[in-house]
């Protein structure tokens, strides 16, 4: 039985990991874990539920996602518990990635509007979205070819630890990054130019600070009168998702491994 379990929370956690929608996530996990553990009546609660006999928070360092409720604790084991308290806490870590990707999405679609309609008023944005890429570590930047002319947003400085007295140029923003990654930044940051190509990847990069960063650009063309003008685009720093990305990684290989200590097999 004690194996199943194991087995059963292992695909689970794997399986989850594929969504890439909050609601869906919890939708699924919540009816596998009813038909893991039947008799318990999991469900999901935003507020603890002082009716319930247990209510497992979901949650990371920074935030309460809601608690899974249920019944009749006392019929499983203390090992089988702790598994259920290590499936939450995975989906926990799932259900932060997800809300980060969608805000860096909606910064992204915000971002693309607001050049299109004032393209040399990038810099000079509003406060209140300069405030909201500040708590999302998104900088927007700007490449004018006809000036020949890299410009920034005060996130961007911040994300490359640069004061913003220090005038940027493409080919020290390029040479920020890992040694290993400025071959293909410069390939796509080319192919914008030459060929009307937007781009979006990750990337390490190394600060002005000597500290390594994981960061996501993403770049689009100005084209006016069928002239490609310029490049326009924002960058994120991501560092703390890629640490949770490798750390779910790492509990989904204890897992792994603890299955095939106990001889469980797998359908995939």
């Amino acid at each position: 039985m004690k194996n199943h379990i194991h087995h059963e929370l292992f695909l689970l956690s794997t399986n989850l990991s594929q969504f890439k929608s909050k609601t869906l996530i919890i939708k699924v996990f919540v009816e596998s874990i009813n038909s893991i553990f039947p008799g318990h009546q999991f469900c999901w609660k935003k507020e603890s539920d002082k009716n319930a006999e247990e209510n497992i928070k979901v949650c990371t360092r920074s935030k309460t996602y809601g608690y899974l409720s249920f019944i009749e604790k006392s019929n499983l084991t203390n090992e089988t518990f702790s598994l259920l308290q290590n499936a939450v806490q995975l989906l926990a870590v799932l259900i932060e990635n997800v809300e980060q990707e969608e805000l860096l999405n909606d910064q992204k679609e915000h971002l693309d509007i607001l050049v299109e309609e004032k393209t040399r008023d990038l810099i000079k944005s509003q406060q209140q979205v300069k405030e909201t890429s500040k708590m999302a570590k998104v900088g927007g930047w700007q490449i004018d070819l006809h000036g020949n002319t890299l410009s920034w947003t005060s996130e961007t400085y911040r994300i490359y630890e640069l004061s913003e007295d220090k005038i940027p140029n493409v080919a020290d923003a390029i040479n920020y990054y890992h040694p290993d990654d400025q071959e293909i930044v410069s390939e796509y940051v080319r192919q914008a130019i030459e060929n009307g190509t937007s781009f979006d990847f990750q990337a390490r990069l190394i600060s002005a600070k000597n500290n390594l960063k994981w960061v996501r650009a993403y770049g689009k063309v100005n084209i006016v009168n069928g002239e490609t003008t310029g490049v326009h685009g924002m960058i994120q720093d991501i560092t703390e998702r890629i640490a949770r990305e490798k750390k779910l990684q790492k509990s989904l290989h204890e897992l792994n491994q603890a299955q095939k200590v106990a001889k469980v097999g797998s359908w995939f």
